[in-house]
């Protein structure tokens, strides 16, 4: 599997090991749209969804990013989304 962007190979890897390499590193948090540009500040948020009115977050980190995260198992989505956003800041 490869990631692209820009023309540029961004990741490439085995699915399983690329959603391996994301153990332990996704966090998900659901939360009201409004307070999603404040997390956005203070955390690296990958990806958002609605669910029932409110937004579902995840986000990327090391550890516990605060209260009301839970860890979950990162899929290809995860993989994504978080090489899209690496991306994003090196630029």
């Amino acid at each position: 599997m490869a990631i692209l962007a820009g023309g540029r190979i961004l990741k490439e890897g085995a699915p399983s090991q690329l959603m391996a390499d994301l153990k332990g590193r996704i966090w998900t948090r659901t939360i009201d749209r409004h307070d999603l540009d404040a997390l956005r500040q203070s955390h690296e948020v990958i990806s958002t969804r609605l669910s029932g009115g409110r937004t579902v977050v995840h986000v990327l980190s090391e550890s516990a990013p605060g209260p009301g995260f839970t860890p979950v198992e990162g899929g290809l989505e995860d993989v994504y989304f978080s090489t899209l956003t690496a991306s994003r800041r090196a630029a």
